[in-house]
């Protein structure tokens, strides 16, 4: 059963899909190295660092001018908890290297995840922030916590 979730060969379970596109661009040295700062004190890339706070930066002008991110046309998988998606996206999210060793396993224990961990879930699987953050964990309470935040 383990391998059919990790290969995603659960019926019904059909996650929506987006593509990532390359930006560059040019920072003055000052917000540069805040954003380097940060990123460290986060232990993640740089990159990764400034495509979330574009993301959430996006995802705030829309919800503040009532709009919504675009979607693919195929319906929201139908999980019962957090747990459940990482299981299903397990080798995913084990490859994309941006969780540290053991967190997956906690997180599918019921462990609450960070927001910053929120949105890698939701974009490694490419499900919605949104619709991951609505998800209680292994059962319980909702995946957004007040005890780990960023």
């Amino acid at each position: 059963m383990l391998s059919r979730l990790r290969n995603g060969n659960i019926k019904g379970l059909q996650p929506m899909v987006f593509e990532m596109k390359r930006l560059a661009g040019y920072l003055p040295d000052p917000v540069f190295e805040y954003l380097e700062k940060w990123a460290e004190e986060e232990n993640r890339s740089l990159s990764s660092l400034v495509g979330f706070v574009l993301e959430r930066a996006v995802r705030e002008r829309q919800k503040e001018r009532g709009e919504t991110m675009p979607s693919k046309s195929e319906p929201l998988p139908d999980y019962k908890n957090l747990a459940q998606v990482v299981m299903h996206h397990l080798s995913k999210l084990v490859d994309s290297g941006k969780f540290p060793n053991g967190r997956l396993k906690e997180l599918m224990s019921g462990a609450a995840p960070t927001e910053v961990e929120v949105l890698r879930i939701a974009l490694i699987c490419g499900l919605t922030e949104e619709y991951v953050s609505s998800l209680p964990l292994n059962g319980g309470s909702n995946a957004k916590s007040t005890s780990r935040t960023k």
